[in-house]
């Protein structure tokens, strides 16, 4: 499995943040996973979720409405071949004021918590990358 997670939060300041845990991800034609990944990552705590669609052909619109208009996710079209670290440094670029955490994954990957914690109350406080991860 591979992932990266990012601690967002600057040294100077301890500004507020609109989310504590965020994750990006870039996916192409994996609506059949979407719904059920979404749902697992919600209820371990992730608040918000940065999407970008890499030329996808499925139905993945239908599956990210419901989302889209909680506002859990932000959906970007991103047609770029080998988009996918330019993708990451975008969403970088659109999650540095809004979250505290933001985990880079992919959709066949998925988090898992220690204990009885979620990533959203669990790890509120923590500076530092939590040990299960």
């Amino acid at each position: 499995m591979s992932f990266l997670c990012l601690n967002m939060q600057k040294k100077t300041g301890k500004q507020q943040k609109k989310y504590t845990v965020a994750v990006c991800a870039i996916f192409k034609n994996e609506s059949v996973f979407l719904k059920e990944w979404l749902e697992y990552h919600l209820l371990i705590g992730v608040e918000h979720f940065y999407l970008y669609n890499n030329f996808s052909e499925d139905n993945y619109q239908d599956i990210l409405a419901p989302y889209i208009e909680k506002g859990q996710v932000t959906l970007t079209e991103w047609p770029v071949q080998f988009g996918q670290l330019p993708a990451y440094k975008d969403c970088f670029q659109k999650a540095k004021d809004e979250t505290r955490w933001i985990a880079y994954i992919d959709l066949m990957n998925s988090f898992a918590c220690a204990g009885n914690k979620t990533y959203g109350t669990g790890y509120r406080n923590t500076t530092s990358i939590p040990p299960s991860m």
